[in-house]
């Protein structure tokens, strides 16, 4: 079923049988009326001046009701036969190439509404993780010296949870571990909220990942996949994959350089001296302990008491296929270079860089990002309209000299011979000459690593 030229799309629903047991999946696309295609957003630490928050969206679905098919569970034609609300919707959206944008939510039946004179229902489908948003946490769940994980992984084992969402011990590991003074504090408050407040003082992230497995970890870049390489327009070998860049900046609007926790301060006072004070507050009444108040700040502290760089990139869905938050990126986003009239680019060999018969280059362009920069993915959001997809990013690191991919020294002209000898014996790839043409010199670098 066609929505766009470009794009086909696949809906279906797997609804509940009890309160805890969900029925078989069956396709509902010839029901499904789309009124414009949804972008879809996922993202940890994206929200300017804010930390510690992660989001995925929600959207809305309207679909056809003339035969009661989608009533509540007190009609006998109704393929719900429990209940409606959080039923499982999952939509697949593929375009030409096969490329695919997948979607998984469920029904919050609080903002179904039925159209009688259309024959019409509209749904709201929440991001699975909003059983988060929807769960509370019982009272006696957290105790008093609980440590974090303990308690992040009480309050997300519960079937409420469960039932829609995989849970995993080994997949709790937060950063900064350390005891609640008391667990009461918690009683009665909602899921969400309080997983939030946890995730922060251990300053730890939280991402659902493709197969629904909630997944608690530092915010630190992963190490363990390969690094994305983006190139932009500019180019020199022309491999170019950027459609734009955006919303280009320092990053200081996620800085702080003192952390508040109750009466408890940390502070870097060199950087107050550069950057101005910037303070951030938290009241934590379950902190009672001074010791515990100055570990959260340090940790807080150590991770955004410098401004990283931050931006966004937009491009072709298929490039980021297998790409995650916190993935690693590179970004290769050269000036635009023209050889003076008359002339051409400087070669390496035969004359001198920027010599009269090959003088520099002039350069054109607002901005220069050099893949020596080490990014981590914070936000992805993916729009099945023209299978697009932005990614925001965030320099890695937490101070003013790390946050980079080391190339390999091999690449720095120094010591070699320029002409018929060896410039930095060792790998193949030497990206990083991207102004001077090579002549008869070997180029030899160390590939991309963290």
């Amino acid at each position: 079923m066609s929505q766009a030229p470009y794009t086909l799309y696949k809906v279906y629903l797997t609804p509940l049988t009890s309160s805890t047991a969900y029925g078989t999946e069956v396709e509902i696309t010839d029901y499904v009326k789309f009124n414009g295609l949804p972008a879809i957003k996922r993202s940890i630490d994206a929200t300017d001046y804010e930390i510690g928050v992660y989001k995925y969206d929600d959207i809305s679905l309207t679909c056809l009701n003339i035969d009661g098919y989608f009533n509540d569970e007190y009609d006998g034609r109704s393929v719900f036969k429990y209940s409606r609300d959080k039923a499982k919707i999952r939509i697949s959206f593929t375009n030409r190439t096969a490329d695919t944008i997948v979607f998984r939510g469920i029904i919050n039946e609080e903002a179904t509404r039925l159209d009688p004179a259309n024959d019409e229902i509209d749904f709201r489908i929440l991001s699975r993780d909003s059983v988060i948003r929807n769960t509370q946490v019982s009272a006696g769940t957290i105790t008093n010296g609980m440590l974090v994980s303990a308690a992040i992984s009480a309050i997300l084992n519960v079937p409420a949870i469960t039932t829609t969402l995989n849970y995993s011990l080994a997949n709790i590991n937060v950063s900064n571990d350390l005891a609640i003074d008391d667990g009461s504090f918690f009683d009665n408050k909602k899921t969400s909220e309080v997983l939030n407040t946890l995730l922060l003082i251990s300053n730890s992230v939280m991402v659902l990942d493709s197969s629904d497995n909630m997944i608690v970890k530092a915010r630190t870049e992963d190490s363990t996949t390969s690094i994305l390489n983006l190139y932009g327009p500019f180019d020199i070998k022309g491999r170019q994959n950027i459609i734009s860049l955006d919303s280009y900046n320092s990053g200081r609007h996620r800085m702080f350089n003192s952390i508040k926790v109750n009466d408890s301060v940390s502070k870097n006072a060199t950087y107050i001296s550069t950057f101005g004070f910037r303070q951030r507050e938290m009241t934590l009444d379950f902190i009672t302990t001074g010791t515990i108040e100055l570990d959260i700040g340090a940790a807080l502290l150590s991770e955004f008491k410098y401004p990283k760089i931050e931006c966004e990139i937009t491009v072709p869905t298929y490039i980021t296929r297998d790409s995650d938050l916190l993935d690693r990126v590179a970004l290769n986003y050269p000036l635009r270079i023209k050889p003076i009239e008359g002339t051409f680019l400087p070669v390496i060999g035969v004359t001198a860089i920027g010599d009269d018969t090959m003088p520099l280059p002039y350069t054109f362009g607002s901005i220069s990002i050099s893949r020596n920069v080490g990014f981590k993915i914070i936000g992805i959001t993916d729009n099945p309209t023209n299978f697009t997809t932005s990614l925001k990013l965030r320099q890695i690191g937490t101070d003013n000299d790390d946050g980079y991919f080391n190339v390999g020294e091999g690449c720095i002209l120094g010591y070699a011979v320029i002409g018929d000898g060896t410039i930095c014996a060792g790998g193949e790839d030497c990206d990083s000459f991207e102004v001077a043409t090579i002549g008869a010199a070997k180029i030899g670098c160390t590939l991309l690593s963290a």
